[in-house]
């Protein structure tokens, strides 16, 4: 399953973000796909919803995601787990 992570440099949410992302795209077969808001202006008008993370095309988290809610959303949308 593709997810869009867009972000800005020097963000300590983008990076708290980033972190759970990461860490669930180690469980998941999640291909994911970092974008900065600040290097793009087709998507600048973003810079004020980041960090936005978008799965499968839709926005699902804006600033904040536990682990929780994140495995729960990718579960619900049917992405497989990895294999150990």
């Amino acid at each position: 399953m593709r997810a869009t992570l867009f972000t800005k440099p020097a963000c300590l949410l983008c990076d708290q973000m980033r972190q759970v992302v990461s860490d669930a795209a180690k469980r998941y077969d999640l291909d994911v796909e970092e974008l900065d808001v600040t290097a793009d202006p087709e998507i600048a008008h973003l810079e004020m919803s980041v960090p936005l993370l978008s799965i499968g095309g839709i926005p699902q988290f804006r600033f904040t995601v536990s682990a929780q809610a994140l495995s729960r959303v990718l579960e619900e949308r049917g992405c497989p787990r990895r294999q150990a």
